[in-house]
């Protein structure tokens, strides 16, 4: 991907080049201009979000806890998605209630096939 990055900008440049001796036209340049920086951006995205990966190590529960404190809240959205099927919230019983109840808030965990007891809707409260 690094290398993706430096040809999209190596192509920024040429075509930066072709503009200024009158090569190129302005809407063509233009054009091209969006379309790399859409590119750039797209690929710089996943360069990040891989090198986050590669650095990730699930080791201790303190090592998981400091990643999701600094995760990005895409990053959070995805493993909440792989662990959850659903997530029910009910009312709350007085207005402006900043805390969560017990009982206001019920997790339903998604359950593998291979490792579930096979009762399938089985809700864990």
């Amino acid at each position: 991907m690094e290398t993706a990055v430096e040809d999209l900008a190596g192509r920024r440049s040429e075509a930066a080049t072709l503009y200024g001796k009158r090569q190129l036209s302005s809407d063509a340049f233009v054009s091209a201009d969006r379309e790399i920086t859409a590119n750039l951006k797209d690929t710089r995205a996943r360069l990040r979000y891989a090198e986050r990966m590669a650095n990730f190590s699930l080791g201790e529960a303190e090592d998981l806890v400091r990643w999701w404190n600094t995760a990005l809240p895409a990053s959070k959205r995805a493993i909440a998605r792989l662990l959850l099927e659903d997530v029910e919230v009910f009312l709350t019983s007085a207005c402006d209630v900043r805390t969560v109840e017990p009982g206001r808030v019920v997790l339903h965990w998604r359950k593998l096939p291979g490792l579930s007891d096979g009762r399938r809707g089985r809700r864990l409260v």
